[in-house]
């Protein structure tokens, strides 16, 4: 075992003694603890990737039903862009909100008659219909879900909103068909147009075929899901290039 530090959102870290590879093999090896070591891993990939994910499907999924996520307009390095006022969670838990209330209304939802705790079980439970829709693969019997991946990386925190360069960059990919080409670079590591040498880039599946049997809006969705995977992918490449440029002018 080793002595490693552990970050936190106040801002501090504790010193944790963490398992090394070797303790790990040790476990699996013993049947008393690998079912442990089994529950540890779905426990991080729940947290770190298929919750994180699926939170921000979500939350797009509400945006496309016309509530949208509020923003807000700052400068960076002297360009003005749009970016979130709230975070996801805030977003889905407006939503909720605003459904319970009735001071936001759509198709499939009918706030019921009775107090306020009613009509807040009622939206939690129209939420959770929305929830159920969510995810980047299907399983054996056809409902959308997410895959654990050992070797998924976790998604690294943003601004959540895509700029429209990319988008239009990634929906300009999609619409020639090259993104078998694009992917095969970004796993690779490729040298870019502007000749600057672009390290290997951890993606999403942007070429999800959407299940044949999935309703037009569904479908619609997994295709929006795959320009936004792709898009985040052109912006590490610009982010690559901008900061090995960036000694030529030091």
């Amino acid at each position: 075992m080793k002595l490693n530090k552990a970050g936190t959102q106040l801002g501090i870290t504790f010193n944790v003694i963490e398992f090394e590879d070797s303790d790990i093999l040790g476990f699996i090896q013993d049947p008393t603890k690998v079912t442990r070591v089994t529950d540890c891993v779905n426990a991080d990939r729940r947290q770190k990737v298929a919750l994180v994910e699926g939170r921000s499907d979500l939350s797009e999924k509400i945006d496309t039903l016309g509530f949208t996520r509020k923003t807000k307009q700052v400068t960076k390095d002297g360009e003005t862009v749009t970016v979130p006022a709230e975070t996801e969670g805030e977003h889905i838990d407006r939503f909720t909100a605003s459904l319970a209330d009735g001071s936001f209304t759509t198709p499939g939802f009918n706030k019921p008659s009775g107090d306020a705790k009613t009509a807040q079980k009622a939206a939690e439970a129209f939420l959770q219909s929305i929830a159920d829709t969510c995810g980047d693969k299907v399983d054996a019997e056809g409902k959308p879900c997410y895959v654990l991946d050992i070797t998924k990386a976790i998604r690294k925190p943003g601004t959540g909103l895509v700029p429209k360069w990319a988008m239009a960059g990634a929906t300009q990919i999609i619409t020639n068909g090259s993104q078998q080409k694009w992917a095969e670079k970004f796993t690779t590591g490729y040298t870019s147009g502007s000749g600057v040498a672009i390290d290997p880039i951890a993606f999403e599946n942007f070429q999800v075929v959407p299940a044949h049997h999935l309703p037009p809006d569904e479908k619609q969705a997994v295709l929006h899901r795959n320009t936004i995977n792709l898009a985040k992918a052109l912006i590490e490449q610009r982010r690559q290039e901008d900061a090995k440029r960036a000694p030529e002018f030091a």
